[in-house]
């Protein structure tokens, strides 16, 4: 049993390494891959979603210190886009929210409105270009639902702007906790940019 929680925790580090390097946010992929490179073959060893997001946090304060100045620049990025999508209702949600975002990470907005169309347009008339493509969420467990996305750079970021029809206010399922998923409006975002920006030291 103590071989196994080693092993567990050795993978959980080693998938953690793998998403702050590889710009990519597929805890499940990551674990995988961690267990083939550690020779581990026994999916009943492998660690959750949340002991890998819980050891990308401390990799990234180990060995990433420039990690909350570039989290800090893709939340006032991903801010500028929700105050450019306004007439969207947009919510901020993913790796920027939470905070274990690293340089390549993907700014996820979620947009409401019941024609997904209506984006691309407004994208097109912003002369913004954008590829489409589909994104995955689950409003219930094992019922996965495909909605159309837009894709594009803001600077050196890439947001993904995901359209929901106005009716689905209800946060989907996070992918890593299976809770809803945490989103946050532009107050919200705003006051959590404020609360980790440092402030300049006063003297006298």
């Amino acid at each position: 049993m103590a071989l196994n929680k080693r092993l567990r925790q050795e993978i959980a580090h080693e998938a953690a390494k793998i998403i702050a390097h590889g710009g990519h946010e597929d805890y499940l992929m990551a674990k995988r891959k961690a267990a083939s490179q550690l020779g581990v073959h026994d999916n009943q060893i492998l660690p959750s979603n949340t002991e890998i997001e819980t050891a990308l946090m401390e990799y990234q304060t180990l060995f990433q210190q420039e990690q909350p100045a570039s989290l800090n620049k893709m939340r006032r990025t991903a801010l500028d886009a929700m105050q450019f999508f306004n007439a969207f209702e947009p919510v901020l949600t993913g790796s920027v929210l939470t905070g274990t975002a690293g340089p390549h990470s993907e700014i996820i907005l979620h947009l409401f409105d019941d024609t997904p169309e209506a984006v691309g347009l407004f994208l097109d008339n912003k002369h913004i270009p954008a590829s489409v493509c589909e994104r995955r969420l689950q409003f219930q467990k094992n019922n996965p639902e495909y909605f159309t996305a837009y894709k594009f750079l803001a600077g050196e970021f890439e947001i993904v702007a995901i359209v929901l029809p106005l009716s689905c206010k209800k946060p989907p399922l996070d992918p890593i906790n299976g809770k809803p998923m945490r989103r946050a409006r532009a107050p919200q975002l705003k006051q959590l940019i404020e609360l980790h920006t440092d402030k300049p030291s006063v003297s006298g």
